[in-house]
């Protein structure tokens, strides 16, 4: 389990996450939703030790995180950050491979190319093995490291008996609609299989149809947690987003939606 015990984040006497609480478990998606400005990226960066808080505790499986290698981390989970930056002429399946060819992991190369094609075929990308990735367009690039740390976690399943970690930072924001619901449904798929995940996502529709957990987060703080119906309420989201949101519900399905204030009925 990988969790954070009263973690507050200050940066130059600013509090930019403050008092937080979360386990994640496997086997439930976890969502973080808000406003620009609330704290998620910065709640996910903490949640893979790449910033340390400023008080509190971030634990995984009851170690604290900073005394875990690198090695030991990459081993067990894997990110998909907002945005990467790759300036080289790298092929699709060498930025894939990136995740696979952590020291430690010992997998031979022939394995770790089968798990990097898979990961590929996992995110709709089979058949861009060789395409160049500067030349991607923003969905594509984006889709590669989903699959870069799909691979990751995949090549590292023989070296680990705890559940791996995937840690996403908005992950369908450069996605058409077919793609959002793969990568998510995908991201699903591995959750099923006991794998621990959270994502930021900024888009309240795919939170509500995704999400097993929903973390609603405001200005640094939680405002609520809990399943779709229990954080997805007019009057939380309201006041969260600082302007009139109605929810609705899907016919027969029972699934949750917002449509924006100016195309409500």
């Amino acid at each position: 389990m990988l969790e954070c015990r009263n973690v507050s984040y200050d940066i130059k006497g600013r509090t930019i996450v403050e008092e937080v609480n979360v386990a994640l478990a496997p086997g439930r998606l976890n969502v973080v939703i808000g406003p620009n400005g609330a704290g998620k990226s910065t709640l996910l960066k903490l949640l893979t030790g790449e910033l340390k808080p400023s008080f509190g505790q971030i634990l995984l499986d009851g170690v604290e995180l900073g005394s875990i290698s690198a090695a030991s981390l990459a081993a067990r989970r894997a990110v998909v950050a907002q945005s990467t930056h790759l300036s080289f002429p790298f092929s699709v399946i060498e930025v894939v491979l990136l995740g696979a060819t952590v020291p430690g992991f010992g997998q031979p190369s022939a394995v770790r190319l089968v798990a990097a094609y898979r990961a590929l075929e996992d995110v709709g990308l089979s058949g861009f093995e060789d395409r160049i990735y500067t030349q991607l367009s923003g969905g594509e690039r984006q889709r590669v490291h989903v699959a870069r740390a799909l691979c990751q976690l995949s090549s590292a399943e023989n070296n680990r008996t705890e559940a791996p970690i995937l840690l996403l930072d908005e992950p369908t924001s450069n996605l058409d609609l077919m793609h959002q619901v793969k990568v998510l449904n995908e991201v699903r798929r591995r959750v099923a299989q006991g794998w621990v995940a959270l994502a930021v996502l900024h888009d309240l529709n795919l939170a509500a149809a995704f999400a097993d957990t929903m973390i609603l987060m405001s200005q640094g703080r939680i405002t609520a947690a809990g399943n779709t119906d229990e954080v997805f309420r007019d009057d939380l989201l309201s006041a969260v987003y600082r302007c009139p949101v109605t929810t609705n519900v899907v016919g027969k399905t029972g699934q949750r939606f917002v449509l924006p204030p100016t195309a409500r009925m």
